[in-house]
């Protein structure tokens, strides 16, 4: 007996596993073709009071063998089911359609993808009560350390593939920070001798993360090099040393020639779309302000905000735009609001309508530290970093995000050179001795969404050391 006693541990404990995911299995997904893999969503409890929503969808090549790649949105406050719906998922719905196609470059071509909804409150994540509806840099880093955790409870199987943690914009926050965890997580483990999580790298694209470069400080050098401003309107800019921070989260020095400046830019802008400044503005043109859907939950009618404004993910363009902030993913919304998208997706009752962005539901305190300060960490434990930038973004510009990596010090192995995809350039790439900084050419913040198969080849070669 006592011969088989492990093996029946082994079976009881594997059953456990299987019976933890089994009903979070997605048969199928409304509109989208029948898929060849297997996909996984439902929800990680991070405590007694939160529990964030997760999307799995497995390698179409080997999914017991390949990374787990990790994908944040970013706000803070806005849904990761964005990019699982727009930019990098199975199937996909692109700016201004309202149909569901499939996507020829999903990120799961070489990878298990993990979606995760963070921090509670954002997309079909929840808090169950009011006053957990709050965050902040460091607690949301936790609590998705916290998610992760019980993501490898639910699928042991993948506890030892090597793991990638990947995000765009506030992302650039939300990455290096549960990266850190993880790197607190693993030194303890040392001592704990509990099982060690198998981070090997962290991907970030048009990431926030040196408040003193990134947004509006970078966006208006960026602006003038684009000729979305003259010399005369810059030079106002330089000579009173004009500053603006991303929601004030710096301290900052303003006079009155710097706000006459900014509100002729910003009257002469509004109709520039922040995200890439050569790409449609996409809004109502006020016909319905309102932008209000409608669909039955539970029985009952419910009203959600169709899509975002820009003002819903960049609240500091407010002033910028007003009523003609571009409004994206309207049909998103509509889609996951829809009773068989929710049943198909296994949401829970508490979750009454899905919004793209938190907006007032959530309260999220800015931490002025930003994430610069982990590289050197994350380095010097080994763990490899991709940092792409979409080069015609106005939100967080190539630009700043040349000067952070600058302030980093680290030695250039090897110097700007151009990457290419079908013989064409796709960008440009530096390698420095810790980091790869790569451009991706002619588009904007959501890269992996307005350059697919060029980012999608990005993301293959670096996960898999190619």
């Amino acid at each position: 007996m006592k011969i088989f006693t492990p093996i029946l541990a082994l079976i009881f404990v594997v059953g456990l596993a299987n019976a933890a995911f089994a009903d979070d299995l997605v048969t199928e997904m409304p509109d989208c073709p029948k898929f060849d893999f297997d996909m996984y969503s439902g929800y990680l409890d991070v405590n007694a009071n939160k529990s964030l929503h997760y999307v799995l969808v497995e390698s179409l090549g080997d999914p017991a063998n390949d990374p787990i790649l990790m994908w944040f949105n970013g706000g803070p406050g806005c849904s990761s089911m964005l990019g699982f719906m727009q930019e990098n998922g199975p199937c996909i719905i692109d700016d201004g359609e309202n149909f569901v196609k499939e996507n020829p470059f999903p990120w799961n071509e070489k990878a298990n993808v993990l979606y995760l909804e963070a921090p509670a409150g954002v997309g079909y994540s929840f808090a169950r009560n009011k006053e957990d509806m709050e965050s902040n840099d460091l607690q949301s880093s936790h609590e998705n350390l916290q998610a992760l955790k019980q993501f490898y409870k639910k699928f042991p199987e993948y506890q030892e593939n090597d793991l990638f943690i990947s995000g765009e914009s506030y992302a650039g926050i939300y990455v290096p920070n549960l990266a850190y965890r993880i790197h607190q997580h693993n030194t303890m483990s040392k001592i704990n001798k509990r099982t060690p999580i198998n981070l090997k790298g962290i991907l970030v694209g048009n990431g926030a993360t040196k408040w003193e470069y990134d947004t509006t400080p970078s966006y208006l050098e960026m602006a003038y090099n684009h000729q979305l401003m003259d010399t005369e309107l810059h030079n106002t800019f330089v000579e009173n040393g004009c500053e603006w921070y991303f929601r004030d989260v710096l301290p900052r020095k303003a006079n009155e020639a710097c706000e006459k400046a900014k509100k002729t830019f910003d009257e002469n802008t509004k109709r520039i779309n922040w995200y890439d400044i050569y790409r449609k503005v996409y809004d109502d043109g006020g016909i319905n302000k309102e932008r209000v859907g409608k669909t039955i939950i539970d029985g009952e009618e419910r009203y959600y905000p169709r899509g975002y404004k820009m003002t819903d993910y960049t609240p500091w363009l407010e002033d910028i735009y007003g009523e003609s902030a571009p409004i994206l993913g309207d049909y998103v919304s509509d889609y996951l609001n829809r009773p068989d998208v929710r049943d198909a997706f296994h949401i829970k009752k508490e979750i009454h309508t899905y919004k793209a962005c938190a907006g007032g539901d959530l309260t999220y305190h800015l931490q002025k530290e930003g994430s610069h300060w982990i590289y050197h960490i994350l380095k010097s434990n080994g763990i490899r970093i991709l940092k792409f930038s979409g080069d015609t973004d106005g939100a967080v510009p190539t630009y700043g995000s040349q000067l952070w990596i600058r302030d980093l010090g680290w030695d250039v192995v090897k110097d700007w050179h151009a990457w290419l995809v079908d013989d064409q350039v796709a960008g440009y790439q530096k390698e420095y001795d810790g980091l790869t900084f790569a451009t991706v050419h002619g588009v904007g913040h959501m890269a992996p969404q307005w350059k697919r198969k060029e980012v999608t080849q990005l993301i293959n070669d670096f996960i898999h050391g190619e």
